[in-house]
């Protein structure tokens, strides 16, 4: 909240939009590199919007945004370990009109249809599902499964048994970026007698 500093301030973020932030009250700079590093959270069972990893339970890999293919379907690659995660196998999950985007770290959307599973630049929305222990992730009717039971590759399944397909289930983590030496550094200085907005928020991380 900058609305009665005077003087500069220097803060280390993770992430940060400033697009909200009022030349009038304060100049930033903005300087360094988003962190490639995240924290495995705690798995949810309610969805927020935030940033989250997609584990599916017969693999037990998480899917990234690399593409894949098996046999004649297009997908999403299944590789690595929950807890060893990158920029590539985060998602950032977003409430919508009908359901839900999710966005990798690149802002690309998911998509999935039939026997298919790519990013696209055109938001696309999808239905997640809680059923008591794991989720299902569902576009224009087709599951995203772990395609063959090859553990490779995530791809729509449009069937009547995917639904309860083991290869259909999937846990979601909270994925917490980490600060550090690759954070942005943000860079404040305030403008003596700047606008003073009480009930507006500054700067949004």
């Amino acid at each position: 909240d900058m609305e009665n500093y005077q003087g500069n301030a220097v803060v280390n973020y993770t992430d940060a939009d400033t697009s909200a932030l009022d030349p009038n009250v304060a100049t930033v700079e903005l300087t360094g590199m988003l962190t490639d590093d995240y924290t495995l959270g705690s798995a949810v069972t309610t969805m927020t919007d935030g940033t989250y990893v997609l584990v599916n339970t017969r693999a037990g890999k998480p899917v990234t945004n690399a593409p894949a293919t098996y046999g004649n379907a297009t997908g999403l690659s299944l590789s690595g370990d929950k807890e060893d995660m990158d920029k590539a196998s985060v998602w950032n999950i977003t409430a919508v009109d009908g359901g839900y985007t999710i966005q990798d770290a690149e802002g690309k959307y998911m998509a999935i249809d039939s026997d298919y599973a790519a990013m696209t630049d055109e938001p696309t929305t999808l239905e997640l599902n809680y059923g008591g222990s794991t989720w299902t992730i569902v576009g224009n009717g087709a599951y995203l499964n772990d395609f063959g039971g090859a553990k490779s590759c995530a791809s729509g399944w449009q069937n009547a048994a995917a639904a309860t397909d083991s290869g259909s289930q999937w846990e979601i983590y909270e994925a917490k970026a980490i600060a550090g030496e690759n954070g942005t550094q943000i860079t404040f200085t305030a403008v003596g007698g700047g606008v003073q907005h009480p009930h507006e928020t500054a700067l949004e991380v």
